[in-house]
């Protein structure tokens, strides 16, 4: 039989195409040969080869000076190839997004920014991300929580912080950026720092910033803070947002890792008001016990 014949006609069945192209999912040159070879092979070819995407910001010795405030050029050029240059395909295969800051950048102030516009406008242009998970950067504000409340809002599978934070207002740019979201199946956030004692108390008495947290349904959250006593509330903080939005009553999966007392304290508080819906508690409080026995 002619291969124009099999492969070239919507005689052979799709399904067939795409099982055997699930086998090259990990043979990257493979796939780049399968989107070569018909219109057939080209979404599932696309999709193996696109789901997953890693932006990193380029060590500083490579970019040279940045000035403050400004956008890494390499999450600018992201989110203007995704804008103007990318097809719908390319966009509609991306599941899972990565967006790494300079990793060998330990100071808050000097690390990665990114703002919840940046976020919002990658959110709109990648439709079925499910995984956002960022490392390593620092949130900064532009009057975005003050001036208006994000029209769409967006749902994700996963949403992951680990070592981010903000310099000036890190509890409301916290907010801006879960603003953006109506449900998260999971929450994940490790080490946010920046965050001062009590200052979630003050933010969220802010109108605009609790019409924002109010609308927000996380269905499982794992939530890890800084060890030793000096370092920043990461649960605390974490914990009294999400006792400003309907999370109190769709949360059912949390994990949570105290490292401060006050912690603790916030965490007793919340699970008086969820403790009846969860179906999995994991406390894990290790950490105060080496604390105070000097380990």
């Amino acid at each position: 039989m002619h291969w124009q014949t099999v492969w070239g006609t919507q005689s052979f069945p799709q399904e067939l195409i795409d099982t055997t192209i699930d086998y090259l999912q990990y043979d990257k040159v493979a796939l780049q040969k399968c989107c070569l070879v018909h219109p057939m092979w080209l979404d599932t070819a696309r999709f193996h080869l696109f789901r997953s995407l890693r932006v990193s910001n380029a060590p500083h010795n490579m970019v040279g000076k940045r000035k403050e405030g400004a956008t890494p050029k390499n999450f600018q050029a992201f989110l203007a190839f995704i804008s103007y240059e990318a097809s719908d395909g390319f966009c509609a295969s991306v599941r899972t997004l990565f967006m790494i800051g300079d990793e060998k950048d330990q100071d808050r102030d000097t690390r990665t920014p990114v703002d919840t516009q940046m976020l919002a406008s990658i959110l709109m242009k990648l439709p079925r991300l499910r995984v956002l998970d960022l490392q390593r950067v620092r949130f900064q504000e532009r009057g975005f929580l003050t001036s208006h409340i994000p029209a769409t809002r967006f749902r994700l599978d996963l949403l992951s912080l680990n070592f981010v934070g903000s310099r000036e207002d890190p509890v409301s740019s916290l907010i801006g950026v879960l603003g953006l979201f109506t449900e998260l199946g999971m929450l994940r956030a490790s080490y946010v720092d920046g965050l001062r004692e009590n200052a979630d108390v003050v933010t969220l008495r802010n109108p605009s910033i609790v019409t924002l947290a109010a609308h927000l349904k996380i269905l499982r959250a794992s939530l890890k803070g800084w060890p030793g006593a000096g370092q920043f509330p990461t649960v605390q903080v974490f914990v009294n947002m999400m006792r400003k939005s309907e999370t109190v009553s769709s949360l059912r999966w949390l994990e949570v890792k105290c490292n401060i007392m006050r912690e603790v304290d916030s965490l007793g508080g919340f699970l008086k008001e969820v403790g009846g819906s969860l179906i999995h508690l994991a406390i894990d409080i290790s950490e105060l016990f080496r604390s105070q026995q000097g380990v």
